[in-house]
């Protein structure tokens, strides 16, 4: 058993040799691969704060249109919410 492991270890040499494989490209394609996730993350909150917004505008025209005192609960709690989210403070209840 321990023949064939010596084997693979010189065959797996060999291919390294052969193939030009280096550890730096090794690193550069380990920090792509960071860079995609980081970049995926930063995509999916820019949609989510997109999405809230949207949905800030909408009440705030409802707003004008209606006046404050005439939306609903759910609506008041979003906004709140996303005021809080947006700048950044957490609500302390």
């Amino acid at each position: 058993m321990a023949h064939l492991a010596h084997l693979g270890g010189a065959i797996f040499g060999l291919i390294y040799l052969k193939s030009d494989w280096r550890m730096a490209r090794f690193g550069s394609w380990w920090r792509g691969l960071s860079y995609k996730r980081k970049e995926s993350k930063l995509e999916k909150r820019r949609i989510k704060a997109e999405e809230t917004m949207k949905r800030v505008d909408e009440i705030l025209d409802k707003i004008n249109e209606l006046g404050i005192d005439n939306i609903s609960d759910e609506d008041r709690r979003f906004l709140e919410e996303a005021s809080n989210r947006l700048s950044g403070e957490k609500k302390t209840d």
